[in-house]
């Protein structure tokens, strides 16, 4: 009855003459609570399609995403930046966030003072107007002297900055 959603007065009819096995599963979950228990943590920024696949609930479809997204950011710096993956929702990341970790020394970073307009737009984060925006304050400046200095631009706001601030350089 708690599988099968069967009308009342059919159940009746039935449950005299179904049979279960007396089965103890007791076994079955001590093993899979210890294996719960070896979590092996994944690291996003260097995990291969297959390490990625490992992790419960990640299939080649989520892993491919993962790794595209990464190849476009340069790197993830948190693990909250999995939410921007296609399709990946908080569910889905709720479910993987004790399986992954971010080691932040694999973020590919962008460096300011020598990057072309052509290259800078190409981040996820920054459009051609943003990007030339930046351009055209460091050329004016002569150079940047601190990442902070790209706040100058009207179209960088702080939360935009707070976002790319892990993949700039100088």
């Amino acid at each position: 009855k708690k599988i099968f959603v069967i009308p009342d007065q059919l159940y009746a009819l039935i449950k005299d003459s179904t049979f279960y096995p007396n089965k103890s599963f007791s076994k079955e979950f001590k093993n899979e609570s210890k294996a719960e228990k070896q979590i092996i943590l994944v690291d996003i920024n260097s995990a291969s399609q297959e390490e990625l696949e490992s992790i419960p609930g990640i299939g080649s479809f989520y892993a491919k995403n993962i790794i595209k997204q990464r190849q476009r950011l340069g790197g993830f710096y948190k693990k909250e930046q999995l939410l921007e993956v296609w399709k990946f929702d908080s569910e889905k990341f709720d479910a993987i966030e004790k399986y992954v970790k971010v080691n932040v020394n694999e973020i590919q970073k962008i460096k300011l003072n020598s990057i072309k307009v052509e290259d800078l737009k190409s981040h996820p984060y920054l459009d051609w107007n943003k990007a030339n925006s930046i351009i055209k304050i460091r050329d004016k400046k002569g150079g940047y002297k601190s990442i902070d200095e790209i706040k100058e631009s009207v179209l960088i706001d702080e939360e935009l900055f707070e976002k790319l601030k892990p993949y700039l350089s100088l």
